[in-house]
């Protein structure tokens, strides 16, 4: 059964009016920036959207590395977008972004050195370089097993 609420006015908060509901289950609920806030009391939930709000303007940078194929790109997670949790990013090149949970092929890591970019490039054209050394030595010994196999049968019945 999904939860039923019922108007319970507003409650200001720092000079800001938020709107309030109780559940049947008796807890206190509002939505400040879009995302659900609960208390056991009226006064625990004036609390709990006092620290909500007060995450979203913390000054916050977070720095990070994002790698790409060869690529690493340098930023700074700056907080979380509060409609869509995605992380907010500002990269050394000035442009912004939203990342959000599925980074797809990527690797977010701490921020790299000169030096560990460095590192990470030649480590990673040596697992390429490998890479292609396996799939060489592979695809020059592949064996098509039923072809392989038909022809033994039509010679060993021929014969």
């Amino acid at each position: 059964m999904s939860e039923q609420y019922h108007d319970a006015g507003e409650l200001i908060v720092k000079g800001v009016r938020h709107q309030i509901k109780v559940g049947n289950d008796g807890k206190w609920h509002s939505w400040p920036g879009g995302e659900q806030v609960t208390a056991e009391t009226r006064e625990g939930l004036a609390k709990a959207i006092d620290r909500h709000t007060r995450k979203s303007v913390a000054t916050i940078a977070v720095p990070f590395t994002q790698l790409s194929g060869q690529r690493a790109r340098h930023g700074v997670a700056t907080g979380i977008h509060s409609r869509t949790g995605a992380v907010l990013v500002r990269w050394d090149d000035g442009e912004t972004e939203q990342l959000h949970r599925y980074y797809g092929s990527d690797k977010i890591v701490t921020r790299l050195s000169d030096e560990d970019h460095a590192e990470w490039l030649a480590k990673r054209e040596q697992y390429e370089a490998q890479g292609r050394w396996l799939k060489q030595f592979q695809d020059s010994r592949e064996l098509r097993l039923e072809n392989a196999v038909r022809v033994a049968l039509d010679k060993a019945v021929s014969e």
